[in-house]
């Protein structure tokens, strides 16, 4: 019985990530539909108090660009969410230039995306970065939660503003937040 408590912690450090959860815990918790207020929650939690503050008390228009976990959808899932035109090359180069996939995903969740997205295709994790509509910074956080797939997660939203009071764009860069007018994305439109 003792050589079990020796042997669980060494079984627990070959896992990683998600692995180590389903094996340890059960359900990986990025299976289902999460519900809107507690994918809020869950986003809201990883914000700084800066970054929390401006997007409670800011005003203007802002565009915000979201990044979710899809590991978990199907090949024939993540074909129909790439809407055309989207870059599904993006993750590939980015690990053609640094072969290392902790640095690629970093490189991945700082590049600027359009409208149609950006998908990293990886073992695990596997992302998709896409641009949302411009809105008032109080319903950034709700309209990306509202957009999250089945067996997908919202796991960053970055923002910036525009118009007047804006910077112009190159000079206003976007702000991570430690990772989509829904209508507006190909394919996300009204899904839950």
């Amino acid at each position: 019985m003792k050589l079990a408590w020796f042997f669980l912690p060494l079984a627990a450090l070959s896992l990683t990530g998600c692995e180590a959860y389903e094996k340890l815990f059960g359900e990986d918790p990025r299976l289902g539909d999460e519900v809107e207020e507690i994918c809020i929650g869950r986003v809201r939690a990883k914000l700084t108090y800066e970054q929390y503050q401006e997007l409670e008390n800011a005003r203007g228009r802002w565009v915000p660009t979201y990044t979710y976990d899809i590991s978990l959808l199907s090949l024939e899932a993540i074909q129909d969410l790439i809407a055309k035109g989207a870059d599904d090359m993006a993750g590939s180069r980015l690990m053609q230039q640094t072969n290392k996939t902790k640095v690629a995903i970093d490189r991945f969740k700082r590049m600027t995306v359009d409208r149609q997205g950006a998908l990293f295709l990886g073992q695990k994790p596997t992302l998709f970065r896409v641009r949302g509509a411009t809105q008032p910074a109080s319903t950034i956080l709700a309209s990306g939660c509202q957009a999250q797939l089945t067996n997908t997660r919202l796991i960053e939203v970055s923002w910036r503003r525009v118009g007047a009071g804006a910077a112009p764009a190159p000079e206003a860069p976007e702000k991570a937040v430690p990772e989509l007018d829904v209508d507006d994305i190909p394919n996300l439109g009204g899904v839950r």
